[in-house]
């Protein structure tokens, strides 16, 4: 899970995603894996995502051409590629395969989706379901960054526009360490169990600094300048 600057709070989506605006008409997916990338703290430059998704030239130099259907399988590996601890999955319509579902129970473990419909890319950071007309008729919506918008965020509705949705691509961050394979066992959740590792840790290094501090003033103490 990743981390912000004070080390202390897990990101959401919502909270930590940043918004990249994809300079040419053909960048929406490797501005959407730099997105997700940033997400998990790997610094990446967009022209690099792009030459590894095979979209320029020899040179990995000039505009982007369009992402061909059917290397999905690419962006997969590309993203592993980058950061290894990432577990990423990807998936398209049909027999048993639930997209609501999928980007929910993604979005509910703090992690954001990468959301291809016909021709274009985009970054789901959160879901709306709410019941109106007294409970009879359910709305389902998603929150986007979409980095040809000129706002941070969009939201569509999900029924709408399900039937032009065609690949999702859903990551895992993978903490390493025996802890973390416990905490799996036991049933926490990737939530759950970062607060619990990054409390562990703040509290940790507030200790080790507070022996470094005293530590220090018995040295002082010894050397005669307190």
């Amino acid at each position: 899970m990743p981390v912000r600057e004070s080390g202390t709070i897990p990101c959401t989506p919502a909270r930590c995603l940043r918004l990249v605006r994809q300079p040419d008409i053909n960048w929406c997916v490797p501005v959407c894996v730099q997105m997700v990338l940033g997400f998990y703290n790997k610094a990446t430059d967009l022209q690099d995502v792009a030459c590894a998704l095979k979209l320029l030239g020899t040179d990995c130099s000039g505009s982007a051409m369009d992402f061909p259907a059917g290397r999905e399988q690419l962006v997969v590996d590309v993203m592993q590629g980058y950061e290894s601890r990432l577990k990423v999955e990807v998936k398209s319509p049909g027999a048993g395969v639930d997209f609501w579902t999928l980007i929910k129970d993604q979005i509910d473990t703090e992690a954001p989706v990468i959301l291809f419909n016909h021709g274009h890319a985009r970054v789901v950071s959160g879901y709306l379901s709410a019941q109106i007309s007294g409970g009879v008729r359910t709305v389902r919506g998603l929150d986007f960054f979409d980095p040809l918008s000129s706002t941070s965020t969009c939201w569509e509705s999900f029924d709408a526009c399900r039937s032009q949705y065609t690949h999702l691509f859903l990551s895992t961050f993978t903490e390493a360490g025996p802890f973390a394979a416990l905490a799996g066992k036991i049933g926490l959740s990737r939530g759950v169990w970062s607060r619990l590792k990054w409390a562990t840790l703040t509290r940790y290094g507030s200790r080790v600094a507070a022996r470094q501090a005293r530590r220090s003033a018995k040295e002082r103490k010894d050397d005669g300048v307190l």
